[in-house]
């Protein structure tokens, strides 16, 4: 069962799950559209005779369109991905979606105060990641400077036991890129102005 499609160049992305795993795969695009044609093999809606024409990609898709006349072309205009999603998915049920809701803290120092997420000047010192099908969040963390790795092991683990610090931000964001891999949506409050961009741009 398919979470989600979409076109890449002259393929299309699709993410499964399958027994509840995610399994992401690539598929050609399907060029092919119609034009009228007395000897056709194909009929339209409305009994026009059909003749099929399948480019290989998507340069020649537009070049072979050019060639005929718009008002006696069928099927041109179709969203590729909804149609390899009709032809191969049909009336499949969708599975249920693995949410993760997530938050970040950024460090607030003197010369850039509180950076903003176009610049991400400042570290992110901590990350959450909330399973909604769980509910378990997991937590990542560098020590603040007025702790040392181990004082900040000792506090995260009488908290919480999915914690986990780091020595630097960079092995941090690299745990979590691990951890999101296996959600399908990613929320969280503000996240699209703050949380997203800001670990995009400080990655």
């Amino acid at each position: 069962m398919y979470v989600n499609a979409f076109l890449d160049g002259d393929e299309i992305v699709i993410i499964e799950r399958i027994d509840g795993e995610r399994f992401i795969r690539r598929e050609p695009v399907d060029w092919s559209f119609y034009t009228k044609d007395r000897y056709g093999k194909f009929e339209s809606i409305y009994g026009a005779k059909l003749k099929k024409i399948e480019p290989r990609n998507r340069q020649e898709f537009h070049v072979l369109k050019k060639q005929f006349n718009p008002e006696e072309v069928y099927e041109s205009d179709v969203n590729r991905v909804h149609k390899y999603l009709s032809d191969n998915y049909g009336e499949d049920d969708i599975p249920e979606l693995h949410v993760g809701f997530i938050d970040i803290e950024v460090a607030y120092t003197p010369e850039n105060k509180y950076s903003n997420p176009d610049d991400a000047d400042n570290e992110i010192i901590s990350v959450s990641i909330t399973n909604k099908q769980t509910r378990v969040t997991q937590f990542l963390a560098i020590p603040p400077v007025t702790l040392s790795y181990d004082e900040a092991v000792e506090i995260v683990n009488s908290v919480t036991e999915h914690g986990e610090v780091f020595a630097t931000e960079h092995d941090m964001i690299h745990r979590m890129l691990d951890l999101i891999q296996e959600y399908d949506v990613l929320s969280g409050w503000n996240s699209d102005r703050f949380d997203v961009p800001y670990l995009y741009n400080r990655t």
